[in-house]
């Protein structure tokens, strides 16, 4: 078990900070501006820390079997969007100066999709031994 937990451990972590920075007061956080125009860079955080976080829980999974692990990735993906959504939902209701955005949670989706889409085409692809599912 414990060599199990290891293995989590780097992602533990990254979701650990994530979400101290999710769950500050918004007078709290420091100003990023309007780097992109409509597009702003807290959209591009949200999208590069829910990829982190869900590659980094997907990552120890990844050993043995592609095909039986792809439902277990799936799940954890779809996990991260759910927590996407719930951070929206704990801002807006229990976190002085944030509010809720369909924008950022649409940018934890894409994040976390993005992680899958990785695993599914850079892993399959480059870790398979040929003639086998094996990663």
């Amino acid at each position: 078990m414990k060599g199990k937990l290891k293995q989590y451990l780097p992602g533990i972590t990254v979701f650990l900070f994530c979400n101290i920075l999710f769950f500050t007061p918004g007078n709290d956080l420091p100003k990023v501006g309007d780097w992109f125009g409509e597009f702003s860079f807290d959209k591009v955080i949200h999208t590069c820390f829910f990829a982190l976080m869900n590659f980094l829980f997907i990552f120890p999974v990844l050993k043995g079997s592609f095909l039986q692990k792809r439902s277990i990735i799936l799940y954890i993906t779809l996990a991260f969007c759910l927590w996407g959504v719930a951070v929206e939902f704990i801002q807006q209701n229990f976190i002085p100066g944030r509010s809720f955005s369909v924008v950022d949670m649409i940018a934890d989706a894409a994040g976390a999709l993005i992680a899958y889409v990785f695993v599914l085409l850079f892993f399959r692809r480059h870790l398979a031994r040929p003639g086998t599912s094996e990663l």
